[in-house]
């Protein structure tokens, strides 16, 4: 099975190459392979599924979702961050 590095850069290459479905489908594959990894893998595999499907334009909403995801897997880490170097919470 191909690791999540694999996935990636399939999926740059399809990118760059202008084979735009095979992008995307690579990048969906690298997000779900993250979900067996640890919450951090897992956020940053959202985030670069949502980057790479807005650079396509396609699945918008989709890539709305992922981004609302990692962002909430990710606020109490932001939140532990925030703390230990003495900035307050936004909002």
């Amino acid at each position: 099975a191909p690791t999540i590095v694999q996935q990636r850069a399939a999926s740059t290459v399809r990118w760059a190459h202008g084979h735009w479905a095979g992008a995307r489908e690579e990048s969906l594959q690298a997000e779900l392979i993250t979900r067996g990894a640890g919450e951090e893998e897992h956020v940053l595999g959202l985030a670069e599924t949502a980057k790479c499907l807005a650079m396509l334009e396609r699945d918008l909403n989709r890539a709305d979702a992922m981004v609302m995801e990692a962002r909430a897997l990710a606020a109490p880490r932001l939140a532990e961050l925030r703390r230990a170097v003495g900035i307050r919470p936004l909002g």
